[in-house]
């Protein structure tokens, strides 16, 4: 099924990510360090500094901050270096965490030296719960008397009435950089997070959540004993047993570190002590490996939450085996510490980062008692993240968010299916069965692979299945060497995935290579699946010729060919061919392959989708003949029928025959009913392709349309503009559709009397039409009627 559209008869990623990790480090500094201390890190890079102090600027401007609670107002905050609280005077700010500053203070009262810590409240948090919550931490750690916890000294209020709050001074390290730092060996840095667990059991005994587990909050001493600090955003699961008045919590004023939060923090959900065990999880993983499981391409809450919530990080051992630095420090070469992470700590690790708190580790004793065993060589009780776990929230992740993504898989998945029938058959003759068990193996290795790569974490530069795909066919010649067969079925399956997602290069490049395997042992089915897939790629890319020829070669193929295989097959090519033509203006031609796709379909299992998309087709082509406007509306309602019938109406095919109904309408002058087609049309591209398909690019220009010829300009110039964007960033430099986005603008420009910019816009979607080859000479008519009125106009 195609689209019409109007007028026609049928920074680096790198770069950004250690940014952001910079930018939420400098976070824990004072904030009189930190540029000196980011100007160190950034090692003269200063267009790694330039963005994160853009970042550190567009922080302190958010109005609603996701990392903190809302701000009621914002005074002044008070210089406190020599202050005089109680028998304590401060004497430099060391630090910021949860709720307010930390200052080192020495005693300069009561016989004896001592240094401590002080904590004053931040002072522009003026809302009556955040201020409660820092009264309530006294009380926390006051009840908490562990060698892993940093103990409470005093506490009281300044004579500006800021409450503060003295405790023990930790001179150590962050928990990373000390192991780092004394490079620590594999078997140290368990012992060492074992007795952090066992300081965060303690809490949980006591009924106290801690909420912010990070390396910062962790700190080591200089005798290598480490303290659990900052317990500003401490949840208690037990107020009234603690004797503890907490403020009620507010989902709109979440307080995390979203690298290290849980699913359920990040959600704003029910906090227990699993979410610690989730957090202590990416603690231990960057311990093991030096970096945390993910990532995030940005700090919007959106983009966090998809992230900690949906994707599934790849196993420890996978990472050190895939990246090309070095492991920390005291950690060995690469290869031997993916032979001790693989098994059971890449288990122990991923099942704390379980996505449902009830599939963790129950406490953080549990958690340290599973190393405990794996240090002294006893079965470890850990799950991990197996294949079918993996899978399941691949396919749960990718059903919300893409309806193509999820056919993609299920692309990918029939493949797998059809080489583990072939062996089984062939289980009978040894020979035979050896070689095709082997096709299996190789085949569901691909995969499991290929869903592990779909993540953020494992495709920085592009977090998605097409990512995936890219990054998953450089070694397949490898991968399939000695199995050309199934070399051609992956890369078929893959080279058909990719032109669904958009990617048509790389999709075309993989169907041809799949053809020459198949043109050398592949039989005339084989050859005309791969023809069809081909020919798809070239109707996206409007060289329309050539698609033609190609959908020819495979109907001529299935000449003769009986089976289901075959019938089906034959019903797509015709359905395609029908597709193809319309889009190309020939509507007599594409109404009689529409009818042979509708006869090849008679009898057959054919299934109420491909029906659809026949129908749509058939109602494009007659929307476009003089006088059958009505049978082609008539035509669009079946059309959508059997599209609702087979996948409801979220679903990118059904957008198409909405979009494709609007233009019957528009030739009927139903211009309100035209706008609403389209702007429904685009709503389910957005949410089922996502804002940067190409498909939505067509939808964008086409709504502009509308709009434009119902003299509706204000609303119809930002959906040129973004159609624009989507089409540049979607199809290659001079594809005719990044022409029909600039003719759009060109119109709009022309309405509202901008006649340089129409001018300039018209000039270059002339350009590209007359550049590529196959264009409808209708676009061409149309930006040349605009520039000759422009040309005629005073």
């Amino acid at each position: 099924m195609t689209d019409r559209d109007e007028n026609s008869p049928g920074e680096p990623p790198d770069r950004e990510a250690r940014a952001l990790a910079l930018f939420a480090e400098s976070l824990e500094l004072a904030s009189s360090l930190r540029f000196s201390w980011l100007a160190e890190r950034c090692a003269g890079d200063t267009e790694l500094l330039a963005e994160i102090l853009r970042l550190s600027d567009a922080d302190r401007s958010a109005q609603d901050d996701f990392l903190r609670s809302p701000l009621d107002a914002v005074p002044p905050t008070p210089q406190r270096v020599g202050d005089r609280l109680g028998a304590f005077e401060i004497v430099a700010e060391i630090g910021a965490g949860g709720m307010g500053r930390v200052f080192e203070a020495r005693r300069v009262a009561g016989g004896f030296a001592q240094a401590v810590a002080v904590k004053l409240f931040e002072a522009r948090l003026t809302s009556p719960d955040a201020r409660a919550r820092f009264e309530a931490e006294r009380e926390i750690l006051a009840s908490l008397e562990h060698p892993g916890i940093a103990r409470v000294i005093d506490g009281g209020t300044t004579e500006d009435d800021v409450p503060y709050l003295v405790m023990e001074l930790v001179r150590g390290q962050r928990i990373v950089d000390f192991c780092r730092g004394h490079a620590l060996d594999l078997d140290a840095r368990l012992q060492l997070f074992q007795r952090v667990c066992a300081a965060v059991e303690l809490a949980h005994e006591r009924g106290i959540v801690h909420r912010d587990l990070k390396p910062g909050n962790v700190l080591v001493t200089h005798a290598g004993d480490p303290k659990l600090i900052d317990f500003g955003i401490a949840k208690v699961l037990d107020a009234e047993a603690l004797d503890v008045a907490l403020p009620q919590t507010r989902t709109q004023a979440q307080l995390l570190t979203p690298e290290y939060a849980s699913p359920e923090q990040v959600r704003g959900e029910a906090v227990t002590a699993a979410s610690d065990v989730y957090s202590l999880g990416v603690l231990l993983y960057e311990l093991l490996v030096g970096s945390r499981p993910y990532h995030f391409p940005s700090l919007a809450p959106a983009e966090i939450e998809r992230t900690v919530c949906d994707s599934v990080p790849s196993n420890p051992s996978d990472l050190v085996a895939r990246r090309q630095s070095s492991p920390p420090a005291g950690l060995n070469d690469a290869r031997e510490l993916q032979r001790a992470l693989r098994g059971d700590l890449d288990r122990i690790v991923m099942t704390a980062l379980r996505k449902e708190p009830g599939g963790r580790y129950p406490t953080a004793a549990a958690f340290a008692e599973d190393i405990g065993r794996y240090l002294g060589g006893f079965p470890v009780r850990a799950r991990g993240a197996s294949g079918a776990y993996r899978l399941g929230k691949f396919v749960q992740r990718h059903r919300a968010a893409s309806v193509a993504v999820a056919a993609t898989l299920g692309i990918l998945v029939a493949a797998l299916v059809l080489v583990s029938q072939q062996a089984n058959v062939a289980r009978d003759q040894r020979d035979l069965a050896q070689r095709e068990a082997g096709r299996a193996t190789a085949a569901k290795d691909f995969l499991v692979e290929l869903i592990g790569r779909s993540d953020p974490f494992e495709n920085a530069e592009s977090a998605t299945l097409a990512g995936a795909l890219r990054q998953s066919v450089p070694g397949m010649a490898e991968r399939f060497d000695g199995q050309p067969e199934l070399e051609a079925e992956m890369r078929y399956a893959i080279g058909y995935a990719l032109q669904n997602l958009g990617e048509i290069p790389l999709a075309r490049e993989q169907l041809e290579r799949a053809l020459a395997l198949r043109e050398a042992q592949g039989s005339a089915l084989d050859r005309a699946e791969v023809l069809d897939g081909l020919g798809i790629v070239n109707w996206w890319e409007s060289e329309f010729d050539r698609g033609e020829e190609r959908f020819a070669e495979a109907v001529a193929l299935l000449a003769g060919e009986g089976g289901e295989r075959a019938e089906l097959l034959r019903a797509n090519v015709w359905t395609n061919l029908a597709g193809l033509r319309a889009d190309a203006g020939a509507f007599a031609e594409s109404l009689a392959a529409s009818d042979a796709a509708l006869a090849a379909a008679e009898g057959t299992a054919i299934g109420a989708e491909t029906l659809a998309t026949i129908w749509g087709n058939r109602a494009n082509a007659l929307g476009s003949l003089e006088g059958r406007e009505l049978d082609s509306i008539a035509s669009f309602e079946k059309a959508l029928e059997l599209q609702a019938e087979a996948t409801g109406e979220m679903h990118p095919n059904y957008a198409i025959i909405l979009n494709n109904l609007a233009f019957t309408h528009y030739g009927l002058g139903n211009l309100e009913e035209v706008n609403r087609l389209f702007e429904r049309s685009l709503e389910i591209r957005r949410a089922t392709l996502g804002p940067e398909h190409p498909q939505t690019a067509t939808a964008l220009f086409n709504l502009a349309a509308g709009q434009v010829a119902a003299g509706a300009y204000d609303r119809a110039e930002p959906n040129a503009l973004e159609a624009l964007k989507v089409a540049r960033n979607g199809y290659a430099a001079g594809h005719p559709r990044i022409g029909k986005a600039h003719e759009k603008l060109a119109q709009v420009y022309q309405a509202t009397a901008r006649p340089e910019l129409a001018r300039s816009h018209a000039e270059q979607a002339l350009a590209i039409y007359e550049a590529a080859p196959g264009v409808d000479p209708a676009w061409v008519a149309t930006v040349e009627g605009i520039l000759a009125a422009l040309a005629e106009a005073p």
